[in-house]
Order: C-alpha cells, then structure tokens, then sequence
C-alpha cells in the first residue's frame, strides 16, 4: 500500500518542468498528501497488528476485548510532529495536555506562529499596559521553548511601539535563524494617532535584519519571502537595505509607516513579484525597477511614480483617497497600459476595475 501511494506522489508532477520552476507549489503540496498518507497507512497497519475493531476516546478497543493506549500516541515521534504541523501554533500547544507523550512535542512545530491581540472591553491604558507585558511574556516563552530550525511564518499583531524594540528585534533574529520564509509585524496602535506613530513606533533597523545565520551558517534572509510590515517605521534606506540583503524575496507590504518619503524598489536582480505600499501619508514619490514585478497596489494621494522597468507587470491597483486616480493612473502607467491584464481604480462612487 505505501507503494501505491509513492507511485501515486511521483506520477502527479511532472519532472519536465521542474528545470523550469513551474512545480514548486506542486512539489510542496504533493509531498503534504504524501506524507499525509504514510500516516494514516501507518495508523492503519498499526490497527491490523493488534487487530483493532473499535477507537473510543483515548483508548483502542482489541479484539479480544481488552483495551490499549490511544493508537495515535503509539507512533514514531517524526509522524507525530508531521501530525502537528498540519495544525495551527494554538491547537499545537493544546495537545501538550493530552499525555506526557505529547507534553513536549510542540516544540518541534515548524507551522505558522500566529500571536494575535486579543483586547478585553473597557481597555483603558494601564490595563493595555499590562497586556502588553502578558503578550510579549507568552511570545518570549513560546520562541525560546522551539526546538528545531526551521520556521515557516512569524506573525505578531498587537499594540507594539519603540519601548518594544529589543524584543521584536530578538522575534525577527530568532524567526531568521530559523529560515522562516513569511514574516508580519502590525503593531497598530490601540490609543496613539497615526501623527503620533513617528514618535511612538517600532522602528525596523539595519541591525534589525543582519548578523542572524542558520544553524548552517548562511544568512537567515536568504529564506525570506513574503515581508508585510503594518504601523512600524521603514526609512527609504530601510526598504532599499532589506531588498538587498533579501535576495528571495517575493512579496513586500508595507503599511501605514510614518518614515517613508521617497522609497526605491530598485534591482536587476530583485525576484520582486508583488509590491504593496498603502497608506503612509508621507511619501512623496515612488521608484521601480523591478523585472519580475507582476502586482503593484498604491493607496495613498497623488505623487509621482515612476515605473522605470516592470516588464512582467500585469496587474495594478490605485486608490487615491481624494478621487484623482483615473486620470493620474493613465499618465503615470502610460508605458504599461498595453501590457495590464488587470487595472483597478477608485472613483467617487465606487471602484472600477478593468480588465
């Protein structure tokens, strides 16, 4: 039967385009089933072997009428943790109460960590405060309790401004470290304007993103794929500094940063497909030069853009607060009109998107 099932696996992609770099999602998505499918023939020839006929809460009813331990728990650490990352941070943690078996094991998750605000009513700022100390003390423990080297997603949502910085800052080096490929910062602010942020928020450094290397000692920026940083301060250099020593880098968002003014997503080399820069109220102009660049979304007023070189770009979204876009969009993407497959623009009813 495991033979059917790795016949299966390699007959579903195929190697042809694997030079081309058309079946990594394939790939990706192929070996999930394919493990998926290990563990149940695991838990299946584990039933046969005790000739299980009925499974009720923890304990697997034989057929001679005694009973065992749950057959879950009965298999190799490495299907265990399989199991595990096909669950989310939360539910991974939970499974720590089951028995002493699992009391350990989610710390060898190697998903999603997701940290979420979860404000209670009548939050007022000495009762933020102390939120605060609560969410950064669980994200502490959690990141210093994970045991292996890898990491796929890093997400911190809360209330988090510059008095946080060396613990975010030793977030981004631990996920780093750990090669994680998606990273998200939104620190929205729960009482502080958007005026106030320059004087109040996280802000990324140079050091923010350097010196951190894998257990195998390259760069823990070479994983790096999707950047999405919300309310948390990004200079021009920021941007320019982390699209360098970014290589892989696929998609970058950056969102209501009070620091932005003229920045340039600018390389010959970039593998930049999806640039997003919405809502900081600062920014004068924008420059690219980016030859895989696919999408580009701008929210914000009406300044320059300037698309030097975008020949893979098929999609843009314009959203201009005061309603200019139309005529402002068709003068500054003259050169890529032929080319959009998709162009969505706001009016002053409603958005109009062109296809």
């Amino acid at each position: 039967m495991k033979n059917r099932f790795n016949l299966i696996f390699w007959k579903d992609f195929d190697c042809k385009d694997l030079s081309k770099g058309k079946t990594s999602e394939k790939i990706s998505e192929n070996w999930k089933f394919f493990w998926f499918c290990n563990i149940v023939m695991e838990i299946i020839e584990l039933y046969k072997s005790k000739k299980c006929v009925s499974l009720f809460e923890n304990q697997v009813k034989l057929g001679d009428g005694n009973t065992t331990d749950d057959i879950i728990s009965e298999l190799c650490d490495d299907i265990l943790i399989m199991i595990l990352d096909f669950l989310t941070l939360k539910e991974a943690v939970r499974t720590s109460v089951l028995s002493r078996r699992w009391q350990q094991l989610w710390q060898f998750f190697s998903g999603s960590f997701s940290f979420e605000a979860s404000y209670s009513r009548g939050l007022n700022k000495e009762k933020l405060k102390t939120e605060r100390s609560r969410f950064v003390g669980r994200i502490n423990k959690v990141l210093n309790s994970h045991q292996v080297s890898t990491m796929l997603e890093l997400r911190v949502s809360f209330d988090l401004g510059k008095h946080s910085k060396s613990y975010v800052d030793e977030w981004i080096g631990i996920a780093l470290k750990k090669k994680v490929k998606k990273l998200e910062l939104a620190f929205e602010p729960y009482f502080t304007s958007y005026h106030k942020l320059l004087y109040t928020c996280y802000r990324i450094s140079k050091e923010s993103f350097s010196c951190f290397t894998t257990s195998s000692g390259s760069p823990g920026t070479l994983f790096l794929r999707c950047l999405s940083l919300q309310y948390v301060g990004v200079s021009d250099e920021n941007v320019e500094y982390i699209l360098s020593s970014c290589p892989m880098l696929e998609s970058l968002h950056v969102r209501m940063s009070p620091l932005l003014r003229d920045p340039k997503v600018t390389g010959s080399s970039l593998r930049l497909k999806h640039l997003n820069i919405q809502s900081c109220e600062f920014v004068q102009s924008i420059e690219v030069y980016a030859p895989n660049l696919a999408s580009f979304e701008y929210y914000g007023k009406e300044i320059p853009l300037h698309v030097r070189y975008a020949p893979k770009l098929h999609e843009v979204c314009y959203f201009d607060p005061l309603n200019y876009s139309i005529p402002h969009a068709f003068s500054q993407l003259a050169n890529y009109l032929p080319q959009l497959v998709s162009l969505t623009l706001n009016t002053s009813f409603d958005w109009v998107k062109i296809e």
